[in-house]
This record gives C-alpha cells, structure tokens and sequence, in this order.
C-alpha cells in the first residue's frame, strides 16, 4: 500500500500526530497493565488439578467481626464427609498459630537460626492440591508425622548451596522435623510466601486449641473434594441445621454468633467478595505481598481499574475522532482528487482506516514500553506483583491484536467515513469548508471536561473521608503511643523487658494491658449477652487516657469499671453496685461495680461499633490474665524513638516482635480506602492530562481557522484584550458545561459511596469548588496560550493571504 500521502501530511501536522499517539500511548499503557493485572488476578488458584472441584468452608459471623470469616477446626472435615457421600475426599490446613504474628518460628538446626512462616496440614496435602514439588513425591512426601517440605527460597537462604532433604530442623524446644522434600514457592495461590509445610500433629505443640477431637478450633481452614457434578452447597441448610445442634458458636441456644454457612470453590476464593475492598467499610489489608497469610483479591479494584483504563481509552479515540475530522478540511482535496482518478469511495475509507491502524500500532508499541516503565510504581499502588508472561502467551499476543484492531476501527471509522464521503464537486465550490465545523467536537471536549471533573471530585471526596477515618476520635489516646504486642511472652519476661524499655530517654511511661487495642476476650452471660473483657494497670489507663466518670473504688475495691453499653446489657442503672446475671440457681452471680469508664472502639477503627466493656484496674502483680501487649507514651522524634525501642526489644528476644504507633495500625485499617483515594487521583490527572491535549489540539486548529476574523476584528478596531477573550471563551464555555453536567454524577457517586460508611461526611459539596476552579484553570491555561498567539498576530500577515 502507498503510504505518501499520508506521511506527508503526518510531517505538515506533527502537533496533531504527536497529540494522537501520546494520547493513546497513554491510555494504552494503562490498559496493558490492567489487562495483565486483571488476568493474574482472575486465575489465581486455576494451575490446581482439581480447582473446579475443590471447596473451602465459609461461616457468617453476625456479631463479633459482621462478615464472612474462612475459620473453621480440624475434625470438621471428615465430620462432613461422614456425613455427605459426595465429597470424595477433605483436607484441612492450619494457616495461624498465635506464636507471635501468625506461624512464625525460630528455625534452626545448631549452626543456622532463622524465622520462617509455615502451615500444617494433612499428609494428602500434595495429591489434594497441585502445588509443584521439586523435590520428593506428592503421596509420600508428608506421610511422616515429623516431615517437613520447605520452599525453594527458604531453602536457599537457609542451607546455601547444600542439598537439604534428609537435614534436621528445630522448630521448638523439644521438637525437631526432617526435610523430605523442597517444594517451588507458593506464587499465584491464594496462600502464599509459606517456608514451611509441616504435619497438622506439629500444630498441637503450639496451641492446645488444635487437636484431633476438638471442634471449636478456629485456626483451621476446611477443604473438601466434591464428587464431579456435586456442590456441596447444596446443603448447606441441612449443615447450618446439623451445625447447630452440637456446635455452640452456631447453635441458637447458646447465642452463637456464626449464622450461616457456605463453600466457595478453590478458584473462585480469591476473589470472593467475602474479604475487604476498597470500596467498603470492612477496614483491614488482608494479605499483602511482603507478609505471609492468606492473600485475598479485590474484585472491585479489577473493575474500578478496567473502568478508568476504558475511560482513558475512549478519551484519547474522542481526541482522534475529533482532531482528525477537524483537520479533514485539510484531507478533502486529497479524498476528491483519488475519487477523481477512478478510487471508490471503499476504498478512500480503507486507506484512512489503514492510517489509524499504523498510528495505533505505534501507539501500542510506545504505550507497552511505557507500561513497563511504569510497573513498578503500579505494583506499589496495588501492592502486588504484574505479571507480563500473559502478553507473551498466544493468548496475550491475539488478545494485543484484537484490542489494537478494536480501537483502530473504532478511532478511524467516522473521519474516514466522513473523509471518504466527500464528493468532488464540493471541494471546487468550497462547501467543504462548512463541514468542518462539526458538533461532535464540542461534544468530545465536553464529555471529557465532565469525565475528568468527575474523577477528581470522587477522588477529593475520597481523600477527605479516608482522613476523616484515620483522625476520628476512639475514645482513647493514639497520638504518640506505641504498642507491643506480648501475648507470647510469660508475664516475668515481660516485667524484664519492661524494666529495660523504662530507661530509654524516648519512653515517658509504660504500662500493660490484657486485650484492649487489637485483642478482644468475650464471655457470654445466660439470658444477657457477650461482654467484653479488658484489664491494664493504673499506667496504661494515664497513657491511654480512658475517661473515668465515677470512681468507687475505695468501697468496692475488687470491683470493674463498666461502660454505658455494658450497663445497657443488664439494664442496669448509672449508680449500680453490681450486676447480676443468671435464673438464681447454679448460673446464678454478681458482678460488682467500682466505676463508670468512657465508650471506646477498640481494634483500630472508628468503623466498628462500641461494644459493652468491663474493665478491670490492677497493677501488673496481681493481674488475673496475662497481659497481651505493653502500650507506651513516646516523646522526641518517633523515628528515633522506634529505632531506640526496636533495639532494646531484640537485645532481650529472639523472635520477631510486633511493635507500632497506634496511629500506624489505624492507618492501616484504612490502607485499601487510601489505596482508592490514589487510583482515583491518578486517573483523574492522566485524563486531565489527555483532555488537555485534546484540547490544545483544538485551539490550536479552531484559532487558526478564525486567523483572517481576528484580522477583521483588528482592522474595526478590536484589542488584543477583546480578541484574546473571544477566542477563549468557547472553550472555556465547554469546559463549564463539563462541569456542570459532571457535578449531579459525581455526588450521586460521592454519596453512594460514602453511604457505606458508619462514620463519614457529611458537608462536603465545597469540595467540588476547588476541583471546579482547578480544572477550569488548567483548561484557561492551555487554550489561553494559543489564544495569546493568536490575539497578538499582526492583521497584516493573515488578510493579504486570502
């Protein structure tokens, strides 16, 4: 095909062309990381043999965590199988030991020490799932009760160079394991970044809630292998029924919290929508890429990012559609003189469909190199790694060509067909000129100045109700308070370290506490309810700063402090000396009062509800629990005083220990709503960022079509002033018809969105003004240069070239 024509006029319009590609490069280059992300996140779990057949046992929790929760024992089962003929055979996998952060051990073998993640399992673990080994069979390779297969990095970085089947490790004081074989690491799986798997009867050393015979372990997750063509959620009323007649965490009787139940097939668990997302109120991160857990997905990321990339992709085909059949004027003569040497008018189309095809070929080849370049700073803002092996497939190589024939024929199919429908006669009486002045255009650049006001003010919105969020009062004290966490430490060793904390210049003070910020205990009362359970010393209550309303200690010294919503379990009054609880027989009992404390959220949001606390007020010798967790006030710079802490921390204990600002932890809870805030902004500055070029692109063809009316309105005696405004006001009129059509949208949005939310704003429609101004701004300044040049050009110059 002969190309001339159209690289001639490529090089007469090199704005319009360098506007056109970097528009699509840009959108592309989004597009490209979408459709990678999108792919890996949609077949997580898909490599297994069985996937299809596999499911995992879900329980509604109606009180204590109000969602779905994975949390099951290890009898549960076989209890199903021997209850349900369909399923063919069960797996059960213990996945959170409360060691220190999950399953973490010291692993060492008397030369080596190191931390590593693990979960424990049944023998049938490698024949029930598909997880590669590289070393060692899949039937025998768990069969030993003290085998253990470790991942290929871990063993890597622990044994070096050595072959490590047949080594010893020691995962405990008495217990030691033999490496049998070395699996590859767990990647595209919804448990992932494990060191270890080792048998399930290595779990009871750890905790006494997993053993074989106990049914209210909650560590465990249930799998089991349905028949083909069964589902066993086909019974699942008969199973909540079943569940609720010896299980009391269901049972109706017992006031159970678990209220239904579910299977969610292997490769549909990852993106289950059970688990947090950035569009909800569930706070939380669950899984991230650097901690080892269970990962979970979030399908409305995968959409909200197609929905931003499609929308960047239609903003830059508008920007083509649009420039290209303004600048068709340009093209008449060319489209008359081939229908004038015997080309159809197919033919003309086809030859300017081609065009656009090359452009987008460019384009995709510039917009997957930017991609590239780009990945790591979208992994950042996913927090997972992109995997390109799917543009590389035969798959990914077709569905390339598809989208850039798709965006092609969609681009070029009006200019062309507007182009090619010239008839020839029109060029030589100069009609062609009216066609021109298309009202498409206007509608483009009004579409995009809407889309994009859109993004930004939902993004603000979003900003504004995350930081509402992160700053909300709990009802106690976070600024400049540090947390950790010793719930695996006896109560001697945490007075050591204690001990040693109170020197570093950085503590001001530190106390103790037994399940307050991140631990709950409940206990439930016959005919009453739960109630939860907290203990601290005098010190932490100070750092902590928990209001105390009524103080009766001196008369009731082995008293609790109640909250308001405590009291309102028993329906007792403000100034009560004790509640009781119970029918007067066995159960019958008392529990006095010493005082009325303030409502607080606990567990880091302002998101959860305020439940009914009972506080217990001791000094640390005479605890009735185990402290959980040391808080501390902290004064100097936080960084230094963290290193400080941390140092002191490691000099006494081997283990890994967690150690936060409270702040830290309450930003986290919020990191998915955060995480929305940005991807939102982003798209909403790369769709400003295209609109703009569009946009300059238009002012500079529309002024330079109106050059010989400003000589005119020069020669009758107009300004630069008077020109410059006429010039621009068209394009800022499309710009505030943008915005106008854009606020209802992204109010409903904004409202729909923050309707989610128990806690959240309430005025914030000024925060469309800022947007407002911004956009219209930016839009002045771009249009108001070639409006500058234009204004200030000598009338001279433009009418003697007519």
């Amino acid at each position: 095909m002969e190309l001339k024509s159209f690289f001639r006029y490529v090089g007469r319009n090199k704005t319009y062309t360098l506007i056109n590609v970097i528009g699509f490069a840009l959108s592309l280059a989004f597009v490209i990381l979408t459709m990678a992300y999108t792919w890996q996140e949609s077949t997580v779990d898909h490599f297994h043999k069985d996937a299809d057949r596999i499911q995992m046992m879900y329980s509604y929790d109606d009180k204590l965590n109000k969602r779905w929760l994975w949390v099951s024992s290890w009898p549960m089962g076989e209890m199903l199988k021997s209850r349900y003929p369909e399923i063919e055979e069960t797996n059960t996998v213990v996945q959170e030991i409360s060691t220190v952060s999950g399953a973490t051990f010291m692993v060492e073998d008397g030369e080596r020490k190191m931390p590593a993640h693990a979960i424990f399992t049944e023998p049938n673990f490698f024949t029930f799932f598909s997880y590669p080994l590289l070393s060692g069979s899949p039937e025998s390779v768990l069969q030993d009760p003290y085998s253990a297969v470790v991942s290929s990095s871990f063993a890597r970085r622990f044994f070096g160079e050595e072959d490590p089947i047949g080594k010893s490790l020691r995962i405990s004081e008495k217990t030691s394991v033999t490496v049998t074989g070395v699996m590859e690491d767990m990647k595209h799986s919804f448990m992932a970044n494990y060191d270890m798997v080792l048998r399930i009867e290595r779990a009871s050393e750890f905790s006494i809630f997993v053993r074989k015979g106990f049914i209210y372990d909650y560590h465990a997750l249930t799998f089991v292998k349905m028949r083909p063509g069964t589902d066993l959620n086909m019974h699942k009323d008969d199973i909540l029924d079943w569940l609720q007649s010896f299980h009391g965490q269901y049972s109706l009787e017992e006031d159970g919290s678990y209220v239904d139940v579910r299977f969610v097939n292997l490769e549909d668990i990852y993106l289950a929508d059970f688990n947090p997302s950035i569009v909800s109120d569930r706070g939380g991160d669950v899984g991230s890429p650097d901690s080892a857990g269970l990962k979970f997905g979030d399908p409305s990321l995968v959409k909200l990012l197609w929905l931003a990339s499609i929308l960047l992709l239609c903003f830059s085909m508008a920007n083509y559609i649009n420039l290209s059949i303004s600048q068709s004027v340009f093209r008449f003569k060319e489209a008359a003189t081939r229908r004038l040497l015997g080309a159809s008018r197919f033919s003309v189309q086809w030859r300017m469909m081609l065009e656009s095809l090359l452009l987008c070929v460019v384009a995709f080849v510039l917009g997957y190199l930017l991609a590239l370049a780009i990945a790591p700073w979208f992994e950042d803002l996913l927090r997972t790694r992109i995997d390109f092996a799917l543009l590389y497939s035969a798959e990914g190589l077709l569905l390339c060509m598809v989208l850039i024939l798709a965006v092609a024929l969609a681009s070029g199919a009006l200019p062309s067909g507007i182009v090619s429908s010239v008839k020839p006669i029109d060029v030589v009486n100069g009609k062609v000129r009216r066609k021109s002045k298309m009202f498409i255009g206007k509608v483009f650049v009004v579409f995009q100045n809407a889309a994009t006001f859109l993004l930004l003010s939902v993004a603000l919105v979003v900003i504004f109700q995350v930081r509402a969020l992160v700053n909300a009062p709990l009802g106690y004290e976070t600024d400049r308070v540090m947390q950790i966490k010793t719930n695996f430490l006896e109560k001697e060793e945490q007075i050591v370290l204690a001990n040693e904390l109170k020197k570093l210049p950085c503590v001001e003070r530190l106390g103790f506490c037994y399940a307050f910020l991140n631990v709950q205990s409940v206990v439930s009362y016959p005919d009453r309810g739960t109630l939860c359970m907290t203990e601290m010393d005098s010190a932490a209550l100070e750092i902590l700063g928990i209001p105390i309303y009524r103080d009766n200690r001196q008369a009731v010294p082995d008293g609790y402090f109640f909250n308001q919503e405590a009291l309102d379990v028993w329906g007792a009054s403000y100034d009560a000396d004790y509640v009781e609880w119970g029918d007067g027989g066995n159960d019958h009992g008392r529990i006095p009062v010493c005082g009325i404390m303030g409502s607080f959220k606990t567990r880091y949001s302002v998101l959860n509800e305020v439940d009914p606390y009972r506080l217990k007020l001791s000094e640390i010798d005479d605890f009735e629990n185990e402290p959980t967790e040391m808080v501390m006030r902290i004064t100097g710079r936080l960084d230094e005083a963290y290193q400080q802490v941390e140092r002191a921390v490691k000099s006494l204990i081997e283990e890994p220990v967690s150690i936060r600002y409270v702040d830290d932890s309450i930003q986290v809870r919020f990191l998915r709503q955060m995480r929305l805030g940005r991807i939102i902004t982003f798209f909403g500055l790369v769709a400003l960022l295209v609109s703009l070029l569009g946009l300059v692109a238009m002012s500079v063809f529309y002024m330079r079509q109106r050059l010989q009316e400003v000589a005119v309105r020069k020669v009758f005696g107009a300004d630069n002033g008077q020109v410059f405004w006429h010039l621009v006001k068209p394009f800022m009129a499309y710009v505030a018809i943008g915005i106008v059509l854009g606020l209802p949208v992204a109010w409903y949005l904004s409202e729909t969105w923050l309707e989610a939310f128990s806690y959240r704003l309430r005025a914030y429609g000024w925060l469309f003004l800022p947007v407002a101004a911004f956009c219209l701004l930016v839009s002045f300044a771009a249009v108001g240069i070639q409006g500058r040049i234009a204004s200030r050009t000598n009338p001279a110059e433009n009418i003697k070239t007519e």
